[in-house]
């Protein structure tokens, strides 16, 4: 609390220099920078709150949150083992989740997607559509879409049109207006068309919902026109991702098949067999002699082969030290599939995570913020 009372005499300070990119706070030689709040809170999400109350709100809970780890650092807790346990455990968790959602997902996005949402990204735009559901026949629907294209091409009033005809529920409060909308708010479909139409240009974009007739009223610059580069960047990366048609599921499945076999993994079910069988033993000894029950224990002390692994012989040891660093408590162990499973995900993981430091993936922008934040 100290740390906060330091601070509280720059607050009305900081907010101002905020806009310059110089610092937002600082307590004698300890100096936070605008970037630092941004790792914290992105700088998007910050520029979108407008109460003033909630902006005070989160930069307090930010000055917060760094005065203790002010206070952890000069108390030498970083060097503390469970604190480096956690800190490696969670970065190996990213750099496994930054292989699949920026390699594996990245292989899967269509280029021209990634394009069009990098291209799109700042701006915005103020967007009316009249919502037109197919009726039987599909030339009635079309011939009531041309209509209305030419009746707006013709000068009459948007609202009108959109009252008379739009299947919108709540075009009576709206008159066909959805407002302002930028990259990633609307279906891909819908977004392709709306980003694609001049001012004052008429478009028709068909998705689930039906038929729409949309009309670009204005542009103006997105959230997202001040931000770096490399969050331009990120942000179009998980925009385009929507437009991946495949079942993502289905295609990570295949992806971890790929990287088994790839990886000559082959398990020795005999030896699974036996370990279950320990498993169960033990757990029964335990609950009869009322003592807890460690199944890492069993599966340390078990030093028959149980998996064969990038021409490596993989022991029970192998696996508990892969479950300890990842903070995972319990496996399930009632059935040699279950066990199996367990493996497959530890090994898995392991795969992910050495393709992750080999493709440099730990120097992406989306991995080096997250892990900023994170430690």
């Amino acid at each position: 609390m100290l740390f906060i009372k330091k601070f509280s005499v720059c607050v009305f300070v900081c907010f101002c220099l905020a806009e310059n990119g110089v610092w937002v706070a600082r307590a004698g030689e300890w100096v936070l920078y605008e970037e630092d709040f941004h790792t914290y809170l992105p700088k998007s999400d910050w520029e979108g709150i407008q109460e003033v109350k909630k902006k005070e709100s989160l930069f307090f809970g930010f000055l917060k949150k760094q005065a203790a780890v002010k206070e952890s650092l000069a108390l030498g807790l970083n060097y503390n083992f469970d604190v480096t346990k956690k800190i490696t455990a969670r970065k190996n968790m990213l750099l496994v989740n930054e292989y699949y959602m920026r390699h594996f997902l990245g292989s899967v996005i269509p280029p021209s997607s990634l394009s069009f949402c990098k291209n799109n990204l700042k701006k915005e735009v103020f967007v009316k559509h009249i919502l037109i559901k197919p009726v039987s026949g599909e030339e009635k629907s079309s011939a009531l879409i041309k209509e209305i294209k030419n009746s707006l091409l013709g000068g009459e009033s948007f609202e009108s049109l959109a009252k008379q005809n739009s299947q919108d529920p709540s075009v009576s409060g709206n008159g066909g207006s959805l407002g302002w909308i930028s990259l990633g708010q609307t279906v891909p479909e819908f977004q392709d068309v709306v980003f694609s139409l001049c001012v004052g240009c008429v478009g028709v974009a068909e998705t689930a919902f039906g038929f729409h007739v949309i009309q670009v009223d204005s542009l103006r610059p997105s959230k997202y026109v001040n931000l770096s580069v490399e969050e331009q960047n990120d942000f179009a990366f998980r925009f385009s991702s929507a437009y991946i048609k495949e079942d993502l599921k289905v295609l990570a499945g295949e992806h971890d098949s790929l990287l088994i076999k790839n990886s000559g993994v082959s398990f020795n079910h005999k030896a699974l067999s036996s370990l279950v069988e320990k498993l169960k033993q033990k757990k029964k000894e335990a609950s009869l002699s009322k003592k807890d029950f460690d199944p890492f224990v069993v599966l340390k002390n078990h030093s028959k082969a149980l998996v064969l692994y990038q021409g490596e012989v993989l022991s029970g040891a192998w696996f508990v030290n892969k479950l300890d660093l990842s903070l995972k408590s319990n496996i399930l162990f009632g059935s040699v599939g279950e066990l199996k499973k367990e493996f497959l995900t530890v090994l898995l993981r392991d795969i992910a995570l050495h393709r992750s430091e080999a493709l440099g993936l730990n120097k992406n922008y989306s991995f080096v913020s997250q892990f900023s934040a994170i430690k």
